[in-house]
């Protein structure tokens, strides 16, 4: 089959800076012709590397094959250009939908092994080496979950699905009761992915909602959202006897104490009265409030699961709980040992 070529000469780019002619070119034949779909647009920048010194470059006009001139160094007048035998990289300057931006191609030779020099030029067909972003899943729903509990853990994967590495990150829209677990790492060589856990604790009642945004370097679609939704509910179990009415209020030892994980907490009513009932630690922080509501008169029990109103788990040590019922106000002190 011949070959055609259909530009030889340079036409201004704006990019790439290339060494100065030397009088020794290299050509360099961009098979346009064997692309299915090219991605070359008129006025994209193609430049031509010997490592990191440009040795060439060239404005793709929308000619077919097209060649893009190389120039050796010079030792006799200490030109610089590449040597014979330094591999040929090539890199374009184009405008994938998001701006001007520089790529690496990955060339095949059909002529030459990749290196300046050999023989009398090389041609070469090649792809565009880009990270693609795949993301698992759009949204996910973590149904209800009791205030200050933490709901089964959900994954979603992102995965580089491209032919260059891809750098992302990931944030939540909001400081909010959803919370991300991954491996601390900012990176995906392609064809890798990466599981990202998700957790839902309810501060409160409530429907709750909040997004996480995926940036990446993937130059089409680098961004993503995944939208998430869950639903905080006041299960706090009060038990309650009626059928014996203590003649003062009281505030009894929580069972079991110490203890490792959970505790119940008892207090007694001689009227029906507001009720509240706050953990506190040992340097009177606020942790956990148990009860905040009227209760009847009567015999009463709160369960505490170690927990602080985030839903997260406090550390061993003492903590105190404190009743506040009309004008009674009472404390007793607690040890959680893990």
């Amino acid at each position: 089959m011949a070959l055609t070529v259909m530009n030889w000469s340079l036409h201004p780019q704006t990019h790439f800076e290339s060494v100065d002619s030397t009088g020794l070119p290299y050509q360099v034949i961009m098979l346009t012709d064997s692309l299915d779909d090219s991605f070359l647009q008129i006025g994209d920048e193609i430049g031509l590397f010997a490592d990191t010194l440009c040795v060439g470059a060239d404005t793709y006009n929308g000619s077919g094959n097209f060649a893009v001139t190389a120039w050796e160094g010079s030792e006799q007048y200490n030109l610089p250009g590449f040597e014979d035998g330094d591999s040929i990289r090539i890199f374009i300057w184009t405008n994938l939908g998001n701006g001007f931006d520089e790529y690496e191609l990955d060339p095949v030779f059909t002529t030459g092994n990749g290196t300046f020099g050999f023989g009398s030029y090389s041609a070469c067909y090649f792809s565009l080496a880009i990270p693609v972003l795949e993301v698992s899943e759009t949204e996910h729903d973590f149904g209800t979950v009791s205030i200050g509990n933490e709901s089964d853990g959900w994954t979603f994967t992102i995965k580089n699905s491209g032919t260059a590495a891809m750098t992302f990150g990931l944030s939540l829209q909001n400081d909010s009761v959803f919370t991300l677990s991954y491996y601390t790492i900012s990176s995906l060589e392609p064809q890798d992915s990466l599981q990202v856990g998700v957790h839902f604790v309810p501060v409160k009642s409530g429907v709750f909602m909040d997004t996480i945004f995926l940036t990446s370097t993937d130059p089409v679609n680098g961004t993503a959202e995944i939208i998430l939704f869950g639903t905080g509910e006041d299960t706090t179990t009060i038990s309650t006897r009626t059928d014996n009415i203590p003649l003062s209020f009281q505030l009894k030892q929580n069972y079991p104490n110490p203890f490792n994980s959970n505790t119940q907490i008892y207090f007694g009513l001689t009227y029906a009265s507001p009720v509240e009932i706050i953990v506190y630690n040992i340097r009177g922080n606020h942790i956990r409030t148990m009860v905040q509501n009227t209760l009847e008169a009567g015999f009463h029990s709160v369960f505490w699961n170690g927990r602080n109103d985030a839903g997260q788990t406090v550390s061993s040590g003492f903590y105190f709980y404190r009743i506040h019922a009309g004008l009674y106000s009472e404390t007793r002190k607690m040890v959680m040992i893990r």
